[in-house]
């Protein structure tokens, strides 16, 4: 548009000028006329005055004059002759200047014309082109504000449906822990019961049997006098490790506690030198349970940690335990009750599993969960363990002896009872403590993550429970970043978005909310 418009001042200025110059040509031509028409007039009335004048003139003078005039009038028509000339051709510069000042015009009046188009069409394609983004930007902010608010109403449905959870929650456990008050005062009140009816019973016993023995030895006194000494001698048994030796028994919970703090502990790979010798160790070791009961807890606990870091090892390789089945199961019984407490009951005496040290404690029922097939066994260790691991201490205890993966294998639906039991441990493990991220650490393995995966898959036989406690765990474990390749390696996420599409119970409704927010942590 501005070309446009320098042109056509540009156009008018030649306009102007090509008329200044026809102007000036108008009042040459006058001027040069009424010039010549003086002359004339003069000529004439000059001849006309000489003639009056002069009336007798002789005729070589007027022949001079008429020479004269003659030559004038010559040059008159010469110069008019070349005025004439110089006219035409200015009169043809002029029409050929005013046909190229009209093509110019045409031109410019054309050039206006497409420009006039070409700039309607480029303002109407830019004004499409920016009603079309500002419509495709209304839409995108509409649909992305419809996705928050679906997003908000959905976090608003999940806080009001988590806070009714933990509610019933809060309320289930009082009345669990009122009954639980309830039970302790209870067995408390049978076992002291019990005791006297044992004492009773005993004391009972005890004098029957007396009174029947005075008969007999008042019968025979002299016969079995004779002949005791040599049945007893007959028939005891050479104990190989004297029962009162304290020293002996304090020598080797220190070669053991040795072997299992530098050796067995450390190492996850163990040399075939290291497990051969634990295993000629194991037997012998096992042999002397019996008289560890008597002993302190400082003796007590190397032989039993070294009971557990040796099946663990063995775990490990991989090594076939069918030669030691038979002393891992009496392992197991003895730590869960002795031989010599289960024939005769005495008060006061508890098996390992129930030792007032945590370690002990602890390592015993980590034992028994790997050397026992017995479920009712199984589950008073699962018991104590769950007692032990309410506070902060027994966490790190059982973290420092990697007991997840020691209570892993009973994580699979296969085991239902005591897969119950296994979720409760794993949950207490994920409350906010300052074990917590040494939790997470020992379940961020491939082999956690399978069984995980496999409890998922079979719903109907684990049941929503067991679920819904594991589904906590994921959650936490779901927002460490490098969990997020076992997650798909295996194939935990198309088996959860399957889950929270198809659980749409009202008592699942804790379930699927937790397994919404584990893949919203996976995906974030």
């Amino acid at each position: 548009m501005a070309l446009v418009k320098e042109f056509e001042k540009q156009l008018k200025r030649k306009t102007r000028g090509f008329k200044l110059d026809e102007i000036a040509h108008d009042s040459l031509t006058e001027d040069e006329s009424s010039t010549l028409s003086d002359t004339s007039y003069s000529s004439g009335s000059s001849i006309n005055d000489s003639n009056t004048e002069n009336t007798v003139v002789d005729e070589p003078s007027i022949r001079e004059n008429a020479t004269h005039v003659y030559s004038e009038l010559t040059a008159i028509r010469d110069k008019l002759h070349e005025e004439s000339q110089r006219l035409q051709e200015r009169e043809t510069r002029l029409v050929e200047r005013e046909q190229a000042i009209l093509e110019l015009e045409q031109l410019a009046r054309s050039a206006h014309e497409r420009l006039t188009e070409f700039a309607e069409e480029e303002v109407t394609r830019r004004w499409e082109q920016l009603e079309e983004r500002v419509q495709g930007e209304s839409q995108r902010l509409s649909e992305a504000l419809k996705e928050k608010s679906k997003e908000n109403r959905r976090l608003r449905s999940s806080f009001d449906s988590i806070k009714q959870a933990s509610d019933s929650l809060r309320q289930q456990l009082e009345e669990v822990q009122q009954k639980n008050q309830k039970l302790e005062v209870d067995i408390t009140s049978v076992q002291a019961r019990l005791v006297n009816l044992q004492r009773k019973q005993q004391l009972q016993s005890t004098k029957h049997v007396t009174a029947s023995i005075e008969a007999a030895v008042s019968q025979h006194s002299t016969k079995i006098a004779a002949t005791s000494p040599v049945k007893l001698k007959e028939h005891r048994k050479p104990n190989k490790y004297p029962l009162g030796d304290d020293q002996y028994l304090e020598l080797l919970a220190i070669l053991l506690s040795w072997l299992c703090d530098d050796q067995l502990s450390k190492t996850s790979s163990p040399t075939q030198l290291l497990v051969s010798n634990s295993i000629k160790v194991l037997p012998i070791a096992a042999s002397l349970i019996p008289n560890l009961h008597s002993a302190s807890t400082q003796i007590q606990l190397p032989f039993i940690k070294f009971f557990y870091w040796t099946i663990v090892q063995l775990n490990s390789i991989g090594k076939q335990k069918s030669s030691l089945t038979t002393t891992l199961r009496r392992i197991g019984e003895e730590l869960q009750k002795p031989s010599h407490i289960r024939s005769t009951e005495p008060a006061g005496v508890k098996p390992f599993y129930q030792s007032p040290d945590l370690h002990i404690r602890l390592l015993s029922s980590l034992v028994i969960l790997q050397t026992i097939s017995q479920v009712d066994c199984l589950a008073l260790a699962f018991d104590m363990i769950k007692q032990d691991l309410r506070d902060d201490v027994g966490k790190e205890v059982f973290l420092l002896y990697h007991g997840v993966s020691a209570i892993l294998c009973y994580l699979k639906p296969a085991h239902k009872v005591l897969c119950e039991h296994t979720a409760d441990i794993f949950l207490l493990l994920s409350m906010d403590s300052i074990t917590l991220q040494l939790f997470l650490n020992e379940c961020s393995t491939d082999e956690w993550f399978i069984c995980c995966a496999g409890l998922f898959r079979d719903v109907q036989h684990v049941g929503i429970k067991v679920l819904e406690k594991m589904s906590i765990v994921l959650q936490r474990l779901s927002k460490v970043k490098s969990n997020k390749r076992r997650f798909e390696q295996s194939q935990l996420i198309p088996v959860i978005q399957k889950l929270s599409r198809t659980l749409n119970e009202p008592d699942t409704a804790f379930l699927t909310l937790n397994l919404r927010s584990v893949l919203m942590n996976l995906n974030s």
